[in-house]
């Protein structure tokens, strides 16, 4: 499968844009999967992934919190399904993958992340939604969103920013990298058509999504920019 992975902070447009492009890709004759990297494991896969010298050392170095902490299971189990779906055909759109999971684990089990980190795999393009942070405020708080109804405005302003862990995530993977500003506004309708000269270079034919070539060349944008990795 060819993996576009999607990060950035709340309410940035992550989920509209991820709807967006499976309905157009679909229209094209890709076979797409849209999926919470969340819910896409079961008990074969975080088995399979501990198996990983680097996962299972990992493991050993943040036993007490990895046997705790429910975001240290999700990317495991996150890691290990996405091994699996990569020799499957087509497009998978990836909300909440390695790269957000990571974010969670790392400021609670930051020992030995390097190790964990290059277990992950590596999307064949980071796609990251960048916002002003007032201009996100004020949507979370338009679309009352439950996880920040106790926080203040200072306080939401002042949570680590998902956006530069996702970079990080990209540099060390060497994953190609497109940022989407949305701070203007929804994300153009366009958007879709003019990423899908990434989808046709990945993929080589235009169907077979078993190519990891990487454009040398972004496409033009005003709303968006490519980051060389």
């Amino acid at each position: 499968m060819i993996i576009l992975e999607f990060a950035g902070p709340a309410c940035a447009g992550k989920s509209t844009l991820i709807q967006r492009l499976h309905k157009d890709l679909g229209a094209e004759g890709f076979h797409v999967r849209s999926v919470d990297a969340r819910s896409i494991f079961d008990r074969s896969d975080l088995l399979r992934v501990l198996r990983d010298p680097r996962i299972a050392l990992w493991c050993l170095l943040n036993l007490r919190k990895v046997a705790r902490k429910r975001s240290s299971k999700l990317l495991l189990g996150c890691i290990g399904a996405i091994r699996r779906l990569r020799s499957e055909p087509g497009v998978l759109l990836l909300d909440e993958g390695p790269a957000r999971t990571f974010q969670n684990v790392v400021l609670h089990s930051p020992r030995g992340a390097r190790l964990i980190w290059s277990a992950a795999p590596r999307p064949d393009v980071m796609i990251i939604l960048t916002c002003d942070p007032v201009v996100r405020l004020k949507r979370m708080r338009a679309a009352d969103r439950p996880h920040i109804r106790h926080l203040t405005d200072a306080e939401v302003l002042a949570r680590p920013r998902a956006e530069l862990f996702a970079r990080a995530f990209a540099r060390a993977q060497g994953a190609p990298v497109i940022e989407i500003d949305t701070s203007g506004g929804d994300i153009p309708d366009d958007l879709p058509q003019r990423l899908r000269p990434w989808l046709m270079a990945l993929s080589g034919d235009g169907r077979s999504a078993r190519s990891r070539h990487v454009p040398g060349q972004g496409v033009e944008a005003s709303a968006y920019r490519e980051v060389r990795s």
